[in-house]
């Protein structure tokens, strides 16, 4: 049997803001995958 190629687009965005001369750190990530012919890898015992 055979399969269409698995293929990811991903993206990360990110921003570190740093408070009080150092004292305090504020960090928030957003991450987004996009995903066309997603792959499961399966055994059956």
């Amino acid at each position: 049997m055979e399969f269409n190629e698995e293929e990811i687009w991903a993206s990360e965005i990110g921003v570190k803001v740093v408070w009080f001369g150092g004292k305090a750190m504020t960090k928030f990530a957003a991450f987004y995958n996009d995903i066309e012919d997603y792959q499961v890898e399966r055994s059956i015992e």
